[in-house]
């Protein structure tokens, strides 16, 4: 209110100058002043010239209002020093090295030269009576106080671990002592004026000693201390005109005079206003820089001075007036001794844990000293325990100029919190700069006292608790088969920890899945859980993996879901919108990463949309003619899934993959087809996510040029290994509700390196040979075959056959696939078939060495199909060439024999399945109890007769 004051006053003023100076130097010509008509001229008021300057120059008389009512509080809105934490890692776990960071602002220094007080309490340490917590008192005072969190923190900053089985303090020679000086170890000869920021208020006090308290001016109870001004308003007076001679017309021709008569300006007396803040002096006088001291009722709509103003006085006797402020650091002490005072003795070594050998024990380039009290120190490291919490206070230079006649800027502290509430008693004291008597606030604040109130949980605050738990799901768009064929895609749902402190081992996982036809996140009919379900199908079926434990941070999923299933007493169908429905995978992480058993948790989930309907894309090999070559569809499928029941284990896995995933060879071209009669219509195909179109260039009897059809066509390019995924959209009219819905079909095919092997084509003649037996957790026996050796007895004939991969291959006939079989090198055969027969014709204990060659040569057709219509030459579809070999071991049935009758039942026994073993078992065991009670029977022949007859004997006695 003084500024706004004191500029209405000064721009009155102004105004009345400049009409002074238009009255002096203005001249009225006689023309003019017959114009007039003389008589009155009037001069306009200062409101009326302000009102006229503000028009002319186009001032806004609300903005320059805003700007003087912000002047008047910009002193209180002045940055002040701030320090902000972080801590990496932002999730510690106990006995874990942690790391707080400060960075502070608003100080002139730079953090090199600023003292970083560090303190940190430790879980239950809290002030009071170590009373029961003797680890809590670090100082060995008695008492547990912010002295002790700051020798817990300090100790740490110097000693940087150091080993203390070594040290000797009987002498200190290191010579490391530092003086500190307050605001920063780069103030040199400026006088020192330390302050507090009253964040509440804006207001920044000087910092004094405990005796300064606040001023009694003597103003009656509800009055204010002011300095009033009387003032004098300057008014325009009347001026009287009158004018002789001239002309009428104005024209100024002809001569003339004019007279001016009356008073210019009159001066009266207006109302007093406030001009500012009385100070008092030494002595206990009052007084003001400008105007006179009073007590108003009002400072803001004072008017006239209330009550006089003459005397004050102050608590504790007269105002300070030392030219230094009291200034006191921030920092951790020892018993008995100072930090920061220039001597850093041997007990002063031995309290802190430093080396006395050794001037600067952190190793960090600073004097040990130095080090205690935080010179540069923005960063602490400690060994993590649950419950710590740390804080700093940062002492050094503002940005804020004092008001005394000097170089100096306010000397300041910044909290880790920022906060620091008021706890001492806030006056003021006068200073006379350059003829001013200068008020200054004070305060005499304990900033010690202010630690309590910045402590910091490093796992708060913002800090990271949880873990970051991501999901993913692959593949996209998977199709669940509902027929019995059960061909529908494999489920991968993998959870991603970015924060976890331990491996997958070291988390336990939770899964959960649940059925929706809606996709949202609250579905209407809400997420039905069907995770046990899942595994108690008909027909014994378990479609899911391990749900829980450590490390199942994966799940799959084989999404063989029939129709007629029944989840939540629902049939599968029902929860099917259009073919498709929705699964959400939801995890529960916990790492448990302390001796308390204190954990951090995660919670994600993911949505995966499938397809259920029972369309599916049929793949074909192909017949290419014509020149240039066109392709069309070959009769047959193939990945079908059908397994062959004479096959291998091994081979029958992998054939009903073929059913999900197919196995193509390169320079191959694959056939699709959407059966007819689905009624789907408007098909659009894509192979990995790029359009696949099929016109008439590609095939004339089965693609069309101006739509796509259920037929496409795709060659197989690239590498052993790569993928394609093939989808097709297409659309079907829904029999309720007569609108189309759009369906979604994928397959994908696999490039595999085409391979052979030799096989068994009647167990009973030939059969793999045994290796061993082995015995799983639950005690259930099986039996170890090999793959590379057959057995077969002498005189045999011996049929094997060819396995290919990938199936198809079997069914080529020369050139394309030719075969070249041989017999310890003796070729068997044309070439053109899948099987042999040779003898086993060799004498004794003997070995067959049987082998086969394969090319698979791509036709002339094909080739020139690929290079025609895709544009891949010719160079680069060659043909592939792969074979097999195997062993058949023929035993030494003689020598057997002549060996002993065990060893040639041994040898027989070898070769009987499990099951007719354990059938003979049975049957020699059932024979020796009928031989055992017969031989019972022929010792004692009449033991029946003799036993009835001594019963009725006793019985008759």
């Amino acid at each position: 209110m003084l500024v706004r004051l004191t500029f209405k006053s000064f721009f009155s003023r102004l105004v009345s100058v400049l009409i002074i100076f238009d009255a002096l130097f203005f001249t009225i010509s006689p023309a003019s002043a017959g114009l007039l008509g003389g008589g009155k001229v009037k001069i306009p008021t200062p409101s009326q010239a302000a009102a006229e300057l503000e028009k002319r120059y186009h001032v806004n008389t609300g903005a320059v209002q805003d700007q003087g009512e912000t002047l008047n509080v910009a002193d209180s809105k002045r940055p002040t020093p701030e320090v902000s934490l972080f801590f990496s890692p932002s999730d510690p776990k106990p006995g874990e090295k942690l790391t707080a960071r400060a960075f502070p602002a608003y100080f002139t220094n730079d953090a090199s030269k600023l003292y970083f007080t560090w303190f940190l309490m430790r879980e239950n340490c809290y002030r009071g009576d170590p009373a029961g917590r003797p680890q809590c008192d670090a100082d060995s005072d008695g008492w547990i106080d912010e002295n002790d969190w700051m020798v817990e923190a300090h100790r740490s900053l110097a000693s940087n671990d150091l080993d203390l089985l070594n040290v000797n303090y009987g002498s200190d020679t290191d010579n490391d002592g530092y003086t500190a000086r307050f605001g920063g170890d780069n103030r040199v000869s400026v006088p020192n004026h330390c302050y507090y920021h009253d964040n509440t208020s804006g207001e920044n006090y000087e910092l004094v000693d405990s005796d300064v308290g606040d001023i009694d001016w003597g103003c009656p109870s509800g009055y204010s201390p002011v300095c009033m001004v009387g003032s004098e308003d300057l008014s325009p007076g009347d001026i009287n005109l009158s004018a002789t001679g001239g002309t009428a017309d104005g024209s100024g021709g002809g001569g003339g005079s004019a007279t001016a008569t009356g008073e210019t300006f009159e001066t009266q007396t207006s109302d007093d206003y406030v001009s500012g803040l009385p100070y008092c002096n030494q002595s206990g006088g009052v007084g003001c820089n400008v105007g006179t001291p009073c007590c108003v009722l009002n400072a803001t709509t004072a008017t006239s001075c209330d009550v006089s103003l003459t005397t004050c006085s102050r608590p504790g006797g007269i105002g300070r007036t030392s030219a230094n402020p009291v200034c006191r650091h921030i920092f951790p002490e020892a018993p008995g001794f100072t930090s920061g005072d220039g001597t850093f003795g041997a007990s002063e070594e031995r309290f802190w844990q430093t080396n006395p050998a050794d001037p600067d024990t952190a190793d960090n380039g600073n004097k040990d000293e130095a080090n205690i009290v935080g010179l540069g120190r923005d960063t602490l490291t400690w060994n993590y325990q649950p419950g710590d919490q740390v804080g700093v206070v940062v002492e050094g230079t503002s940005m804020i100029a004092t008001k005394h006649k000097d170089s100096s800027n306010m000397i300041m502290w910044a909290w880790s919190k920022n906060t620091c509430p008021n706890n001492g008693n806030k006056g003021s004291y006068t200073r006379t700069i350059d003829g001013y008597q200068v008020v200054i606030p004070t305060i005499a604040q304990d900033l010690r006292w202010c630690t309590q109130f910045n402590l910091v949980d490093p796992t708060q605050g913002g800090q990271a608790t949880n873990l970051e738990l991501s999901v993913a799901a692959s593949p996209d768009d998977p199709i669940n088969d509902v027929t019995t064929r059960s061909d529908g895609d494999l489920l991968d749902v993998v959870a991603t920890i970015d924060n976890a402190t331990k491996g997958i081992q070291g988390v336990y996982y939770d899964w959960r899945v649940e059925l929706s036809p809606d996709g949202t996140a609250n579905p209407a009919g809400g997420w039905i859980n069907i995770t046990n379900a899942l595994n108690s199908l008909s027909g014994d079926r378990k479609l899911l993996s391990q749900v829980r434990g450590n490390g199942i941070n994966k799940v799959q999923l084989s999404l063989n879901m029939r129709s007629t299933d029944a989840f939540n007493g629902r049939a599968f169908s029902s929860y099917l919108l259009n073919d498709v429905g929705y699964l959400r995978f939801r995890v529960d992480a916990a790492e448990n990463y302390g001796a308390s058993g204190a954990s951090r948790r995660g919670r994600s989930s993911v949505i995966v949309k499938f397809n259920a309907s029972q369309d599916r894309i049929i793949a074909h090999t192909v017949t290419a003619s014509g020149d240039p070559a066109r392709v069309a569809l070959a009769a047959g499928e193939i990945c079908s899934g059908t397994v062959n029941p004479t096959d291998p284990p091994e081979q029958q896995a992998l054939s009903r993959l073929d059913g999900k995933l197919c196995r193509v060879i390169k320079n191959e071209i694959i056939g699709l087809e959407i059966p007819s009669g689905t009624g789907l219509s408007n098909f659009n195909w894509t192979i990995n996510g790029q359009p696949l179109t099929c016109n008439a260039k590609v095939s004339p009897t089965n693609c069309f040029d101006d739509r796509q059809s259920n037929i496409n066509f795709f060659p197989i390019i690239g590498n052993v290994g790569d993928t394609f995924n093939i989808t097709v959209t297409a659309n079907r009219i829904d029999s309720l509700t007569s609108t189309e819905k759009a369906v979604t079909i994928s397959r994908t095919f696999k490039i595999v390196q085409p391979s052979v092997s030799i096989v068994s084509n009647n167990q009973a003649s030939v059969w793999p040979k045994v290796l061993g037996q082995y015995v799983d957790t639950s005690g259930a026996a099986y039996t170890k075959y090999s793959h590379e050796t057959l057995e077969t007895f002498g005189g045999t004939a011996v049929p094997v056959r060819a396995l290919f991969t990938p199936d198809f291959l079997g069914n080529i006939a020369p050139p394309q696939i030719e075969r070249s079989w041989s017999v310890d090198g003796t070729v068997v055969g044309d070439g053109s078939a899948n099987t042999i027969v040779f003898p086993a014709n060799k004498l004794g204990q003997s070995v067959y060495n049987v082998s086969i060659s394969a090319v698979y040569r791509p036709s002339a057709l094909t080739r020139r199909a690929l290079e025609d219509i895709w544009g891949i030459s010719a160079l680069d579809t060659t043909e592939s060439y792969f074979g097999s070999s195997i062993q058949v071991e023929q035993p030494d049935i003689e020598n057997i024999a002549a060996a002993g009758a065990k060893r040639y039942y041994a040898l027989i026994a070898s070769y009987l399945p499990g099951s007719v073993l354990f059938s003979l078992k049975v049957l020699f065991s059932a024979a020796l109890i009928l031989l055992a009670s017969a031989m019972v029977f022929a010792i004692i022949p009449n033991f029946p007769e003799q036993t009835l007859s001594k019963r009725r004997r006793l019985g008759s006695e």
